[in-house]
């Protein structure tokens, strides 16, 4: 088995969230960070089917798929339901955790590939 691991994000990579982002963006163009990551809302989310392909098939030839994901974990089972839903095949799903909803997402990310040991990121 391949121990190579290819990593996706979720949110405008995996999943195309143009009416959740429409949904959660005001009036007045501020942004509703609670209808955003509103579970409810998750399926609203529509697949991006090309990449999703590429994560089932580097899966299917022994990569690891890994989803980081700067989603908010409240919306843990509901983005598991849309994942199998959509068909989406991968090994770990690692979301943002209550205690860092005001990270980054790239220092978010970051602090995740450090944990796991992952050196280079193309």
């Amino acid at each position: 088995m391949n121990k190579n691991k290819v990593i996706f994000d979720l949110d405008g990579t995996l999943a195309l969230i143009d009416k959740r982002r429409d949904l959660a963006t005001k009036d007045n163009g501020k942004f509703d960070w609670d209808v955003f990551f509103n579970p409810t809302n998750i399926d609203l989310d529509l697949p991006n089917q090309p990449v999703i392909d590429m994560a089932n098939l580097l899966s299917k030839q022994g990569y690891t798929i890994m989803i980081l994901s700067g989603r908010s974990d409240v919306t843990h089972q509901a983005t598991l339901d849309w994942l199998n839903k959509n068909d989406v095949t991968f090994d770990h799903l690692v979301m943002r955790p209550q205690n860092h909803l005001y990270l980054p997402d790239n220092d978010l990310k970051q602090m995740w590939l450090d944990s796991i040991g992952v050196d280079n990121v193309a």
